[in-house]
């Protein structure tokens, strides 16, 4: 077998296992293929089935898109956005077929928010949410969530994102956070409701003026942004930035779902046997995952933390680091005059141990405290455990912003509410952290 034929092989496998993040160009590794088919009959016992399998999964695709609901998405900034009614989970599939990236929801939970979640996780898109309990315009108080979350979606469509925005009709509370969101980019008042125009007509046309005119308060994003002093304190987060969490999490997923030999030492929870029901129920009994995304959608994740918590030190404790950042960013942080401090969220020991077998479990404190002595050098001033809706409360001191480095966008978010400097770090890629850094005077 010659070395062309070989690598399209290698290419149409690779393709295969993962047709829908692959980035390779299916119908051109068809045609090629097909090609070496002609050039060489008895390759076809190898050939003949990577064919026909990428073509049962070109047309199982094409089938799908001529039933399709077309999405409106409008060119803003570097990115695209789109507005409309609820997503049923077709339209949530239909947005992810149409390249979309992000999903913003303006219900409250009552109106099924935390549903829609789910199934925003389970198609890989990003959720984004901003709770409204009807079209009134927010409160006051609230000006600080808002606004962070228009920063993130602003950098996400710097990034080329796709975000879809929606409340139940698509009308009140999507066209007043759309024409705010608008304003807050920088759009004048004409080119901003040209837009809304564009969008959505039955939106922009019945909105209602008193909603346009509060979104008007976002036009001047002139309001003084945080910034640094010598007495800024860095806080990193552990895992995703500095620990590699994903792959031992899947391990560990795939390790219950294959039932292997350990896998009575996760039966004992009650929430585990029930999330690994509900994965084979709906996402079938061969699946496993495979990436970060799909250790979101609700039923695995249920499954992980309860595993992980029948034993959460260890499990922590035997994270491997990663690379770039004992390399590059622990060290960049630490040689920054900045008094530096990690901050991690915890998972709790399960419910129903007795307190005599509570004392033997070590716990995920414990555990990371054990894997920063053992991998951070120099170590941090304080290693601070606590949930990470709490995280927030560090966001200043006193009056001084601080910096955090986190994986988590809704972490972010909450922190710079608070009034800090919220870093999102791509696991793996410390150079776009320590550049920010750089940018912000670090």
């Amino acid at each position: 077998m010659n070395d062309v034929l070989q690598k399209l092989i290698n290419e149409a496998e690779a393709w295969l296992k993962s047709p829908e993040s692959g980035t390779d160009d299916p119908e051109k590794l068809l045609t090629a293929l097909q090609e070496e088919l002609g050039k060489d009959k008895a390759a076809g016992r190898t050939l003949g089935p990577l064919i026909g399998q990428i073509k049962s999964i070109q047309n199982k695709r094409k089938n799908r898109l001529k039933n399709i609901e077309p999405i409106n998405w409008v060119a803003i900034k570097q990115g695209r956005l789109a507005i409309g009614h609820r997503p049923s989970a077709k339209l949530i599939t239909d947005i992810q077929l149409q390249g979309g990236s992000h999903i913003l929801t303006l219900l409250s939970e009552t109106e099924g928010a935390r549903d829609i979640e789910s199934k925003v996780q389970k198609e890989g898109l990003i959720w984004l949410w901003f709770a409204m309990q009807s079209a009134d315009p927010p409160t006051e108080d609230r000006s600080h969530e808002l606004k962070s979350l228009f920063a993130d979606m602003a950098k996400a469509l710097q990034g080329k994102a796709s975000i879809y925005m929606h409340c139940s009709a698509g009308i009140h509370r999507t066209g007043m956070i759309t024409y705010a969101f608008l304003r807050y980019l920088g759009q004048s008042p004409e080119i901003a409701k040209d837009n809304l125009r564009h969008l959505r007509e039955t939106t922009w046309r019945e909105v209602g003026e008193k909603r346009l005119l509060w979104g008007e308060r976002f036009g001047s994003n002139t309001e003084a942004k945080p910034v640094i002093s010598s007495k800024t304190i860095i806080y990193c987060d552990m895992d995703g930035v500095l620990a590699d969490f994903t792959p031992e999490a899947i391990d560990l997923c795939s390790r219950i779902l294959d039932d292997s030999s350990e896998v009575e030492r996760y039966n004992v929870s009650k929430t585990a046997r029930k999330a690994k029901r509900k994965i084979r129920n709906t996402l079938g009994p061969d699946w496993r995952p495979a990436t970060s995304q799909d250790l979101e959608i609700s039923p695995v994740k249920d499954m992980y933390f309860a595993a992980i918590g029948i034993a959460p030190g260890e499990f922590f404790a035997g994270l491997k680091p990663l690379a770039d950042a004992m390399e590059l960013l622990w060290p960049y942080i630490n040689n920054s005059n900045h008094e530096v401090k990690l901050l991690s969220a915890p998972i709790h020991i399960r419910r129903g141990y007795s307190p005599e077998e509570e004392a033997t479990i070590m716990t995920a404190e414990d555990g990371k405290k054990q894997w920063a002595g053992e991998f951070l050098n120099p170590p941090p001033s304080e290693i601070i455990i606590t949930p990470a809706r709490f995280k927030q409360e560090c966001a200043k001191s006193d009056g001084i912003s601080n910096i955090l480095i986190d994986d988590r966008e809704e972490n972010i978010r909450d922190w710079n509410a608070f009034g800090g400097i919220g870093i999102l770090h791509v696991v793996g890629d410390s150079a776009p952290t320590i550049e920010e850094l750089k940018q912000l005077g670090v």
